[in-house]
């Protein structure tokens, strides 16, 4: 699902879960780890094999300071 990743879409995340995409910033996640806790991450590719980059977790930053805007 794509949308723009803010406080409420975070809220309605649950644990274990799928991701959500953000609509705005490419390869911009958030998921809710199965301790409840919701991490932001860049996904990108390199030679096929798709990485992912922890951004920090919701608490210590915010949605919009994660997607860097």
């Amino acid at each position: 699902m794509k949308t723009k990743i803010g406080r409420r879409e975070v809220d309605k995340l649950k644990a274990g879960g799928p991701p959500i995409s953000d609509s705005v910033a490419r390869g911009f996640l958030a998921r809710r780890l199965p301790s409840g806790r919701v991490q932001y991450l860049l996904a990108y590719q390199v030679a096929g094999a798709r990485h992912y980059l922890a951004l920090g977790l919701d608490g210590e930053t915010t949605p919009e300071k994660a997607r860097g805007g």
